[in-house]
């Protein structure tokens, strides 16, 4: 769930501060429908403000960073901590050029080109 919705542009700690209250609220459930996960996420963010997010975008698993193997959002942000990074921003950024190489439709991108995108995007954000 917290992949989902961050997926469609909720922040990170978000994400999983809606989830682990869904789970709080199924917890001694047996089955629960997916469509009543959705009403039970749109009751917690406020139906108005689900609509503001962004649709889910395709999985990534087809994009490589030469030289590296496929991307991952996990390991970028894992470098990003090492750059004494907070972990949700690290999270945050790392999924914001996720975003950008699909809507670039992107299936390689160079080591070079995948720090030049972290580093504006955490020149972005953090100046």
């Amino acid at each position: 769930m917290v992949h989902a919705l961050t997926a469609r542009g909720l922040p990170f700690d978000e994400a999983y501060r809606i989830a682990d209250r869904v789970r709080h609220r199924i917890r001694r459930r047996t089955e629960v429908q997916r469509a009543e996960l959705g009403r039970m996420v749109a009751d917690l963010l406020g139906a108005e403000e689900l609509g503001d997010h962004q649709p889910p975008l395709p999985l990534t698993a087809d994009i490589e960073v030469r030289g590296s193997g496929p991307f991952s959002k996990g390991v970028l942000s894992q470098s990003l901590l090492a750059a004494s990074i907070d972990p949700n921003d690290a999270f945050d950024v790392a999924r914001e050029i996720e975003r950008e190489l699909v809507r670039r439709r992107a299936s390689r991108i160079s080591r070079k080109a995948l720090r030049k995108l972290a580093y504006e995007r955490l020149l972005e954000r953090f100046g």
